[in-house]
């Protein structure tokens, strides 16, 4: 799969490595054009953008609770802290896996189909 994504890159005139890849086919006239994919592609976008921005907030409450429970002494508070730190760290791991999967449907979507009769 991707060695044909590069080889119809690398026709187009795109380039096959990095985010100059990416952007190749993410905007690509058949990308673009039809409708489910885009709708797809955007329910992906929303959701690891989503997940991205819980991941950040938690990270930022989680180290505020634990740094005002240091000055406070309150445990309860750090424990909460801790539990947010936590979380943060699973929203990002679920923003790696929105983000990936955005990304294999996009060259899933982009490479090129098989001959009529050849199964691969």
């Amino acid at each position: 799969m991707r060695g044909s994504i590069l080889e119809r890159a690398k026709a187009e005139g795109g380039h096959s490595v990095g985010e100059d890849l990416f952007v190749h086919v993410r905007f690509s006239p058949e990308i673009r054009s039809d409708e489910k994919i885009m709708a797809r592609l955007s329910s992906f976008l929303n959701q690891y953008g989503f997940s991205r921005n819980l991941c950040f907030t938690a990270l930022i409450v989680g180290a505020l609770l634990v740094v005002r429970s240091h000055f406070v002494g309150d445990t309860q508070m750090r424990w909460y802290g801790i539990g947010s730190l936590v979380l943060s760290i699973a929203l990002f791991y679920r923003y790696l896996k929105f983000f990936r999967q955005y990304s294999f449907e996009m060259f899933n979507c982009y490479r090129p189909k098989p001959p009529q009769g050849r199964i691969v």
